[in-house]
């Protein structure tokens, strides 16, 4: 140890020691993918609940106590517009315990928006918005995580604009969770 020390120092002493607690607390990054249902919009409601369950995910039970930090949470979609009018759309979430929201106001008011601002053109065909994509569009990114962390929550998808029924529509979806976990 005299070695170490009348040759690195104690500041490198001290960092090497940091990094070997730090390799200690956290074994890992994993990546939960949730599939969201499909869901085309109607003129009437013009929004989309899904109950998304990380805890049918055999990454995230395998790590679940363990659980540290929810890294990064993003999106992936394929979007169909068969309107003559462009849509605009955006996600709202809320913890699991909350009670299923009945409309876009009853969303907007008690759910917490964390994608906003994805337009999609009028005749758009399996429009893609890639993962990396989706993090240009996430706000209240520490609510999101806060939320996710739990394991369960209320997904809500809105779709704002003048469309016919049916012609607007998520045609595959998943939630993409980056997690670090300890030993």
């Amino acid at each position: 140890m005299k070695n170490i020390l009348k040759r690195f120092g104690i500041p490198a002493v001290i960092a090497a020691s940091l990094l070997v607690m730090v390799g200690c607390l956290v074994s890992g990054t994993f990546v939960v993918i949730a599939d969201i249902d499909s869901h085309c919009f109607t003129s009437a409601d013009k929004f989309y609940h899904y109950h998304i369950d990380l805890t049918t995910e055999s990454e995230w039970n395998d790590h679940k106590d363990k659980i540290d930090f929810i890294d990064a949470v993003g999106f992936d979609f394929y979007m169909t517009n068969d309107d003559s009018s462009d849509v605009t759309f955006s996600v709202w979430i809320e913890p699991h315990s909350a009670p299923i929201r009945t409309s876009v106001a009853d969303v907007e008011a008690n759910a917490k928006e964390v994608f906003t601002g994805l337009t999609l053109a009028a005749g758009a065909q399996d429009r893609h918005i890639t993962y990396g994509e989706s993090l240009g569009y996430i706000k209240n990114l520490t609510a999101l995580k806060g939320v996710v962390k739990d394991g369960q929550f209320n997904y809500y998808g809105l779709a704002a604009g003048t469309y016919t029924d049916n012609q607007v529509c998520w045609d595959s979806a998943k939630a993409v969770i980056t997690v670090s976990a300890g030993n």
